[in-house]
């Protein structure tokens, strides 16, 4: 019994000298797919003439705007209005183009071009399109962000905090075990 309370104890410690250091994790680790790849291997040399194409930098972020018995004259009046706030408001790095009118007349899509490096300041922007826009459910026009940097920002969203989480779960695994 002693034993078991000497090793509770000392995990006990352990844990509370890591606890501090788990959000750490998140700054030293990249995002950059080429990091891991071989200098000399053939996807590196791909990757790296892919970053040095037009628009290689930029990562769209799509708003879709959808309505099932097909888009009203007072919807194509709204995205233009959030083309033109998205324009004035200055997120992106590019002209927002669109509306692209889907070939039934039900959907419509803007696209706005992004470029960043940083998932967070890429989720920030997002943020920022999806307050613009209002994305949701309007009265039967569906609103939503998605595209590169709208399932980039979800994951984003979806992740942050995880290594503390995870560092939480795994020390209670190991002091129910012991």
């Amino acid at each position: 019994a002693l034993l078991a309370t000497y090793q509770a104890a000392r995990m006990i410690v352990l844990l509370a000298l890591a606890a501090p250091l788990s959000g750490r994790l998140e700054k030293v680790q990249t995002s950059d797919p080429i990091a891991a790849l071989a200098p000399a291997a053939e996807s590196t040399q791909v990757a790296e003439l892919v970053r040095t194409l037009p628009g290689a930098d930029q990562i769209p972020a799509v708003v879709v705007y959808e309505r099932t018995t097909g888009l009203t004259a007072a919807d194509q009046a709204r995205i233009a209005e959030d083309k033109a706030a998205l324009t004035a408001n200055g997120v992106g790095i590019g002209e927002v183009t669109g509306p692209v009118p889907s070939a039934d007349g039900q959907a419509a899509i803007l696209a706005v071009p992004l470029t960043s490096t940083d998932p967070d300041a890429l989720a920030e922007d997002v943020a920022t399109i999806r307050d613009i826009v209002s994305e949701g459910d309007d009265g039967g026009l569906t609103v939503r962000v998605t595209g590169g940097a709208g399932v980039t920002a979800d994951l984003v969203g979806v992740f942050s905090g995880i290594n503390g989480t995870l560092l939480i779960a795994t020390a209670l695994v190991v002091a129910i075990l012991l």
